[in-house]
């Protein structure tokens, strides 16, 4: 496999409009850019020790080592091009990468960088139709977990790819993730959120949200959901399902989530960070970074990580 160096570290800086909750403009603040590394795509994981990538600018799996930056890219035979993937899972000892076009889920053993095992499934999407979620499979709880063409949660075993389950839904669904001992699924189109008992395999409960929750993530006690409609973030408390806050990000579209530092990150095309403070369920932050339309954000090693037409390694701001 080759290996590629990552471009030498750049110092940029960014230029932060921050509004209180008054609504003042407050003084700009910086935010400074570690690495850019010259992969180009929308759909990243991150789990040993490393940052994951579908790339557009190679059409492999790329892994990324945060100690230097360095690339390894990752070919999986067979794979069917970058615009089919609903997202990445990491987790239960391997990387999991479904492609829509082949209605295939890729076990990918990090300690070999190989394809371990291929999974026959039905997967949103399909052949002739690209992918719009970032976020449509997880693994935990034991299981890898994919919502379907038909609006069914599918539960797959980890370890030789059985389907064990299948959980109808209400509605067309988006986003899954695993947390808090349940598997966690934004209903698109009829604006919910379902909260869904592995133990049982049905939905124990159903919290109603704002316009087209789609990317979810999960921390600091709670699951956080960003409506595309509204530009909102709903936070749900991890234990009891409870809604505890709604957070207007000013920001209305396509988006990411991502929990990590201490705070709740958003990428947007048209505000590329968006910090919120966990504490007071506040915006406390907004960060100008050259993007693309293909963009997702990641928390690990330290870093935020923001995808587009590279990969920005980016010190989080305090």
């Amino acid at each position: 496999m080759t290996f590629h160096r990552a471009l030498s570290v750049v110092m940029l800086l960014a230029l932060a409009s921050v509004t209180s909750a008054s609504g003042a403009e407050e003084t700009a603040r910086e935010v400074r850019i570690e690495a850019t590394i010259p992969q180009s795509g929308n759909v990243m994981g991150v789990g040993f020790d490393s940052l994951w990538m579908m790339s557009l600018t190679t059409k492999k799996l790329v892994r990324i080592n945060p100690d230097d930056n360095s690339v390894r890219d990752i070919a999986i035979t067979g794979a069917v091009g970058p615009f089919f993937y609903a997202g990445m899972a990491v987790g239960e000892g391997a990387v999991w990468l479904p492609d829509a076009g082949r209605s295939m889920i890729y076990k990918i053993d990090p300690r070999t960088n190989q394809v371990a095992k291929e999974i026959q499934a039905d997967l949103l999407g399909g052949a002739g139709w690209q992918v719009k979620s970032q976020d449509a499979i997880a693994v935990g709880e034991g299981a890898v977990w994919a919502i379907s063409s038909n609006n069914e949660l599918r539960r797959y075993s980890t370890e030789d790819g059985t389907q064990v389950a299948a959980v109808s839904l209400p509605s067309r669904s988006s986003g899954v993730i695993t947390a808090f001992g349940s598997v966690w699924i934004t209903g698109t189109g009829n604006d919910e959120l379902y909260r869904v008992d592995p133990t049982t395999n049905q939905i124990a409960a159903t919290i109603d949200l704002h316009s087209d929750p789609r990317s979810l993530a999960a921390g600091e006690g709670s699951v956080w959901v960003f409506n595309e409609g509204d530009g909102t973030v709903q936070r749900v408390d991890g234990k009891s399902g409870d809604l505890v806050a709604t957070i207007d990000t000013g920001t209305v579209g396509k988006g990411a989530i991502a929990v990590g530092g201490g705070f709740v990150w958003v990428s947007t095309h048209a505000e590329p960070i968006i910090q919120i403070d966990p504490r007071t369920n506040l915006v406390c932050g907004k960060f100008k970074v050259e993007m693309s339309e293909y963009s997702s954000i990641r928390f690990g090693s330290g870093s935020l990580w923001v995808s587009g037409g590279a990969v920005r390694r980016i010190k989080p701001p305090d």
